[in-house]
């Protein structure tokens, strides 16, 4: 038979939160270290979760396991020899002494009257966890993580000799409720590694000085706002730094680069990060990875003649300032060099060979003698037909061993004579525009695109050449025109696979040199074109349209559709096959010359 206890329940049976008392030196688990209050000193020996707990000797925390506490008072000593999580959700309070020499543990704090009057950290870990504003204590830290929506803010200079995370990840920060440290008018100095992420930010309203000299990372959505404050900052271990997060500013403070070599990465998420810092390079090696752009709106120098800035990715200009103007300046260093011009202002390009060249903002940027591009030219970003960004080569010749891009009102101007040579693709969309009125000579040898909805559409009156390799030319939007410019087909195939194109001087220079049309082709020439070479035009959906307002000579060859139109009398110059579709305006007269025309 079982027992059953018919004894009244009483509040007294209930476990209440107690406070405990060290009497002696000793471990935190050892039960003669510990008096309590509690009423239930049969069951509980030494501190449990949510206790109050006095520290008045010297004891060690070897629990190695998560201890939570309420409120923990040092009047004497606490350490630690292991590794092991210690959870404060009140205050703590040390008029005495931690030390942490030899362990790793982890201090999590939820309360905003925290003291520690002795503190040496070990390689310990201090974890501010309070939801809202928290203060920091005024110690020396080893690593220090901030990782709950709100303000932590410093007290006096802050130092960490190992690392720094700012991560609001596991507990709900959004880039309008970040984590964020508040350094104030203090300077911060971290030693280790920085690590924003996730809504984590470091702010500065008050000026300064920010030493990292391990590596710094702000990205994944961390942040860095110096935009108040301005202090200096010296980084020692590289940068990464993004703008995804509450706000990456860096405000207008000096930044340098010392000590050791070291790169920087900007990225470039949602916007371009401005550097609008004066920049030094203190005799050591900078190298730039920024592949979307450094963005450099103030100075950027070296100190002594050995400081060297080594560009592997893109650095974009936006001021006209000399760049290294004491140091090295090595804007060609890696495969994917790019030099980017972004002021917007008139400027001549300081370099004649580039391995990437991007030309950004309304404005005009000049060469400065023949240019040779070996990767990709790009020309966009202006403002409007009215306000285009453009690249004029004057008098200069231009080489562009890549992809030629135009786009977004940016237009590549020739005003002068000259020659450009195209030896990759070309591509004229998205509202690029080209501006040829010095009548300079281009040279095709990949394949083209091209729109004239851009901010200017003048191919001028130089000569056209499609030359080595076998080219596709595709007109878009209202067609493309070039009745002006003498063109060649050099010993090639140019396919014209869509849209329409309009000719009038076109011939080849070899019996192999080919024109296909696949889109619609308009003959405005009085004479017959390409009497050198092939000609095909018998292509299904192909047609050709002899529409110049004038008499014109017929080509001999099969046609898939053809439409003799405007005026004029239009002579065939030998028998003329027709597959599909013919169309012979009323305002035309066909002189057959002795020749027939057939349409099945």
């Amino acid at each position: 038979m079982i027992g059953v206890s018919t004894s009244p329940f009483h509040v007294f049976l209930l476990r209440k939160l107690n406070t405990w008392y060290s009497v002696k030196d000793g471990n935190w688990s050892d039960p003669n270290t510990w008096i309590s209050n509690g009423l239930d000193k049969k069951s509980y020996f030494s501190p449990q979760p949510g206790d109050n707990v006095y520290v008045n000797h010297n004891v060690n925390l070897d629990t190695g396991i998560i201890t939570t506490l309420n409120n923990l008072f040092i009047a004497g000593k606490l350490t630690s020899n292991n590794g092991q999580t210690l959870i404060i959700n009140g205050n703590l309070q040390a008029s005495g002494a931690i030390d942490f020499t030899g362990s790793n543990i982890s201090i999590q704090l939820f309360g905003i009257a925290n003291y520690i009057n002795s503190f040496i950290p070990g390689n310990s870990t201090v974890i501010y966890s309070r939801l809202g504003t928290q203060p920091l204590m005024d110690i020396t830290y080893n690593n220090l993580t901030l990782n709950m929506p709100g303000s932590k803010y410093a007290q006096n200079n802050l130092t960490i000799t190992g690392g720094l995370i700012v991560n609001g990840a596991a507990n709900g920060a959004t880039a309008l409720n970040g984590v964020y440290l508040d350094t104030g008018l203090y300077s911060l100095t971290v030693n280790g590694t920085t690590g924003l992420a996730s809504y984590g930010t470091i702010r500065n309203t008050g000026g300064g000085y920010m030493l990292f000299v391990g590596s710094f990372n702000c990205d994944s959505f961390g942040g860095f706002d110096m935009s108040v404050g301005n202090p200096t900052i010296e980084f020692r271990g590289g940068v990464i730094i993004n703008n995804d997060g509450t706000g990456t500013n860096t405000g207008t403070g000096q930044i340098r680069f010392t000590t050791d070599n070291q790169s920087i990465t900007a990225k470039s998420s949602i916007g371009n990060i401005m550097f609008n810092n004066p920049i030094t390079v203190e005799n050591i090696t900078l190298t730039n990875n920024s592949v979307n752009g450094w963005y450099i709106c103030n100075s950027l120098t070296g100190t002594t003649s050995g400081s060297t800035l080594n560009n592997d990715a893109n650095l974009a200009l936006v001021t006209t300032s000399t760049i290294m103007a004491t140091g090295i300046f090595n804007y060609i260093h890696g495969i994917g060099s790019t030099m980017t011009y972004a002021m917007n202002t008139s400027y001549t390009l300081p370099f004649t060979s580039y391995i990437n060249l991007t030309i950004i903002s309304p404005s005009v940027k000049t060469l400065s003698g023949d240019t040779s591009i070996s990767s990709v030219l790009t020309i966009k970003s202006g403002t409007n037909t009215s306000n285009p960004a453009i690249l004029d080569c004057t008098g200069y010749n231009l080489s562009v061993t890549g992809q030629t891009s135009l786009s977004t009102f940016g237009t590549l101007r020739k005003s002068a004579s000259g020659n450009i040579i195209f030896i990759g693709g070309y591509n004229c969309d998205g509202f690029g525009g080209f501006d040829w009125t010095g009548n300079p000579l281009i040279e095709f040898r990949g394949n083209v695109v091209w729109n004239t909805d851009g901010s200017h559409a003048n191919s001028g009156t130089g000569a056209i050449r499609f030359t080595t390799n076998n080219i596709t030319l595709t007109p878009k939007g209202i067609g493309f025109t070039l009745v002006s410019n003498p063109v060649t087909v050099e010993n090639i195939n140019l396919t014209i696979p869509t849209g329409t194109l309009t000719v009038s001087n076109i011939n080849g220079t070899t019996s192999s040199s080919t024109l296909i049309n696949q889109g619609t082709l308009n003959i405005q020439s009085s004479t017959e074109i390409m009497t050198t070479g092939i000609v095909d035009f018998s292509t299904t959906l192909n047609t050709v349209q002899y529409n110049f307002n004038g008499n014109q000579d017929i080509k001999a060859v099969t046609y898939r559709n053809l439409t003799l139109s405007i005026g004029g009398i239009k002579k065939l110059l030998g028998n003329v096959s027709v597959q599909n579709i013919y169309t012979l305006a009323s305002t035309v007269t066909l002189n057959s010359n002795g020749f027939a025309l057939t349409n099945p």
